[in-house]
C-alpha cells in the first residue's frame, strides 16, 4: 500500500527515477498524437470484431447495432470537419 505524507511529499514504498527524454516536442508530433489516439479507439471500439465477443464492443455495449466501417469513420470526421469550419466562418 502507498501511502503520501503531506509532511514529507513522498510516497512509502515507491521508488522514483528521472525520465530522461527530448527536451523539446514538436507541435506537429503532438497534433498527430492528438489525432491518432481517438481514431484508435474508435476503430477498436465499433470497426473491429472481437474474437470472445464476435462482434465489436460498441455493439456488445448496445451503442451501435451495425458494424462501423472505415469508411463510416471518414464519412462522420468530414461531417464534423464541415460543422466546425461553418461555425468558425
Amino acid at each position: 500500500m502507498d501511502v503520501c505524507t503531506p509532511v514529507s511529499h513522498r510516497c512509502v514504498g515507491c521508488t522514483t527515477k528521472d525520465v530522461s527524454g527530448p527536451k523539446h516536442v514538436s507541435t506537429s508530433f503532438v497534433e498527430r498524437q492528438n489525432f491518432a489516439v481517438p481514431l484508435n479507439y474508435f476503430a477498436y471500439n465499433f470497426i473491429k470484431i472481437h474474437r470472445t465477443l464476435r462482434m465489436s464492443p460498441a455493439m456488445a455495449a448496445g451503442v451501435t447495432d451495425r458494424l462501423w466501417s472505415v469508411e463510416d469513420l471518414v464519412a462522420l470526421w468530414e461531417a464534423y470537419e464541415q460543422r466546425r469550419s461553418e461555425r468558425a466562418a
